[in-house]
């Protein structure tokens, strides 16, 4: 997460396995607006909550990160690192 702090765009989708209400809450800091969980990873009621409240996408997949990214690359998003 300390990475998502560095990077100056707030045009990026978190891709991450980290399912919990610090993701949000870096997400927040760092002005993105949309995070896709990995893994099956469920958010809970209280990250909905906070991810409506500042306006960001929690988006789910059932994929591994490595199949999700690989999916996301054949749509034409490009990576930042």
């Amino acid at each position: 997460m300390s990475d998502v702090l560095k990077i100056e765009t707030d045009e990026l989708l978190l891709v991450t396995g980290l399912c919990n209400i610090q993701t949000i809450r870096t997400a927040e800091i760092s002005d993105l607006k949309s995070i896709l969980f990995v893994r099956d990873k469920k958010a809970t009621p209280e990250m909905i909550a906070l991810a409506e409240q500042n306006g960001i996408v929690l988006l789910e997949s059932p994929y591994s990160m490595f199949r999700a990214v690989g999916q996301l690359a054949r749509a034409g998003i490009e990576p930042i690192f």
